[in-house]
C-alpha cells in the first residue's frame, strides 16, 4: 500500500497557542493536502472532486477568517481592519483564480496549489502570528475575553 505524501506537513511551529485558531489552522493544512492528493492522482475522471475540494478550502478559509476577527475584536486588536482587508483579498483571489481554472483560463492546478499552500504558510507565520503574540502580550489574556480560546 503506497503511503500518501502531505503537501504540507503540519508540525508544532505552526501552533501560535489560541487553541480554536490553531485547530483551525490545522484543518485548512489537510484541505489542502486533500486537494494536493487528488491532483496527485492525475485522474480526469477526479477533477469534479478537485474542485469541490477547492471550494471546501476557500469557505472553510473563509470560516476561519470570521473566527479570527471575532477574536481580534473581542480583543481590541489594532491591526483589526489591516488583517481584515488581507481575509478579503485572499478570498477574492482564491475565488478569481478557482473561476479561472474551471474555465481552462489561467494557471496550472499545481500552480493553484502552490497559492494555497503559500497563503496559508504566510498567513501563519506571518500575519496571525502577529495577532496572537498581541494576544498573549495583553496582560490579563488569560483571564479575560479570550482566556477559553487559549492553550
Amino acid at each position: 500500500m503506497d503511503k500518501q505524501v502531505n503537501f504540507i506537513n503540519w508540525d508544532e511551529h505552526f501552533v501560535l497557542g489560541v487553541t480554536i485558531i490553531d485547530r483551525q489552522h490545522e484543518n485548512l493544512v489537510n484541505k489542502i493536502n486533500n486537494l494536493y492528493q487528488i491532483r496527485s492522482r492525475n485522474v480526469e475522471a477526479e477533477m469534479p472532486d478537485f474542485f469541490t475540494s477547492v471550494y471546501d478550502v476557500v469557505s472553510y478559509a473563509r470560516y476561519h477568517f470570521n473566527t479570527e476577527e471575532k477574536l481580534m475584536l473581542l480583543s481590541d486588536f489594532q491591526g483589526y481592519t489591516h488583517h481584515k482587508k488581507k481575509h478579503q483579498n485572499y478570498i477574492l483571489e482564491a475565488r478569481n483564480k478557482s473561476s479561472k481554472l474551471k474555465e481552462g483560463k489561467a494557471q496550472s492546478l499545481d500552480d493553484y496549489i502552490q497559492f494555497l499552500r503559500n497563503w496559508v504558510l504566510l498567513d501563519i507565520a506571518v500575519c496571525d502570528k502577529d495577532f496572537t503574540d498581541f494576544i498573549f502580550s495583553t496582560k490579563d489574556h488569560r483571564n479575560g475575553k479570550l482566556g477559553c480560546f487559549l492553550l
